[in-house]
């Protein structure tokens, strides 16, 4: 049996992994993680965890923002005019290597993943907003993904924007599977002109990296059409 010293709650093991508790329970519920379930809630195993954190270190150090949306266009036959010719060749090598599943550890910079639970004022001052692009759920269909979320809006928006908006309409932070609204934070800001939605290779690892096994199959799925093209 192990020693309860080495267990940890799935809160403090996403803080180590710098990831969303959400994502600690879909590994735990894979097996992952040396992970089991004390009084209804999952723990995970501490050296487990260190092994996972040593992997994803030796998969890679993570792109930045600008570099991961970069290697996600050009997965979607889009152009991004906002790198070197140097460094979009470097991107391109690297999608010829193999999946774009292999690099999901190193592409989770590219935006902070925030659950939301939001009123109808909020949702319609974002939807409404020229600057909110959607992704994940909200983007799927348009790419023949086969999942919907009702009542879900995601997308990609300025981190002072959703500042804004959290303060101003007072949302709360909640776990993913009550929220109604999956915001993408960005914080670097990359030139993606006019879009209201996002690439479908950016849909596709939004889905991937859901909190939910439906979200993440569609994901798989659409990946493996953008990638069969």
């Amino acid at each position: 049996m192990r020693d309860r010293d080495q267990l940890l709650s799935s809160k403090a093991a996403a803080r180590k992994l710098g990831v969303h508790e959400s994502r600690i329970r879909a590994l735990a519920a894979h097996d992952r993680l040396g992970a089991s379930k004390l009084g209804g809630r999952w723990v995970i195993d501490s050296n487990a965890l260190a092994r996972e954190m040593q992997g994803s270190r030796e998969r890679g150090r993570p792109y930045d923002p600008k570099n991961a949306f970069a290697l996600l266009f050009l997965a979607s036959d889009e152009e991004p005019n906002w790198i070197r010719a140097d460094v979009r060749s470097r991107l391109q090598r690297r999608l010829a290597e193999g999946s774009l599943k292999r690099d999901l550890p190193r592409l989770r910079g590219r935006a902070r993943r925030v659950a939301l639970r939001a009123g109808e004022p909020a949702l319609k001052a974002i939807q409404k907003d020229r600057e909110f692009i959607r992704s994940g759920v909200s983007g799927a269909i348009e790419y023949g993904a086969d999942i919907a979320a009702l009542g879900v809006i995601e997308g990609y928006y300025p981190a002072a924007k959703l500042a804004t908006i959290v303060y101003r309409y007072a949302l709360r932070q909640v776990d993913e599977a009550q929220a109604n609204l999956i915001v993408h934070e960005l914080g670097d800001r990359i030139p993606f002109g006019k879009r209201s939605i996002m690439p479908p290779a950016v849909v596709a690892i939004d889905l991937l990296e859901a909190g939910d096994a439906r979200s993440r199959r569609a994901g798989q799925r659409l990946l493996r059409s953008i990638e069969a093209n």
